[in-house]
């Protein structure tokens, strides 16, 4: 029932006959990878020999139509990593997750309930179509292994080559 902006940044290939095109995804989750790409570009420019290097920010991350929770929301963060907290308050811990939960809905819009890693996935294939392969070719690290891994159980006959490091 609408759309949502995805950011996306690319080196092309250098030669003229290209193999097609490699997405990274950099992890997170909740990592941009347009600004990841430009700080790490150098590190894949080997591949611009025969493949467009392409990255994006996935939905809710960096410019991809973001999702903001507005302040307050470092506390719920700080007690989802006290363990103590958790152990001494857990109900304490759920009402603060559950504000933070609130005001991440009031401050996204309608954006909010359609951000996770099966949206992420169908975002791929729309990417892919975009650029114009057949197929997928894919490299992921750390969360963005499991973008990978489940645009593979979504869409099998659309993988090219992928490579998944620091499965989580």
């Amino acid at each position: 029932a609408g759309t949502l902006e995805l950011a996306l940044a690319r080196y092309r290939a250098t030669t003229k006959h290209k193999r097609g095109s490699v997405v990274l995804n950099f992890g997170g989750p909740g990592g941009a990878g347009v600004p990841g790409l430009a700080a790490g570009g150098d590190d894949f420019m080997a591949l611009t020999d025969e493949y467009d290097v392409v990255s994006f920010d996935p939905r809710g991350v960096g410019r991809s139509s973001p999702v903001s929770c507005g302040g307050g929301t470092d506390e719920a963060l700080a007690a989802t990593e006290d363990d103590t907290a958790l152990t001494r308050d857990p109900q304490g811990v759920l009402g603060t997750l559950r504000k933070a939960a609130d005001q991440c809905a009031k401050h996204s819009g309608p954006v909010l309930p359609h951000v996770g890693t099966v949206n992420v996935s169908r975002d791929l294939d729309v990417i892919r179509q975009t650029l114009g392969d057949k197929k997928l070719n894919y490299l992921g690290f750390s969360y963005g292994s499991r973008f990978g891994a489940v645009y593979a159980a979504q869409f099998p006959k659309k993988v090219g080559r992928l490579v998944l490091d620091g499965v989580d």
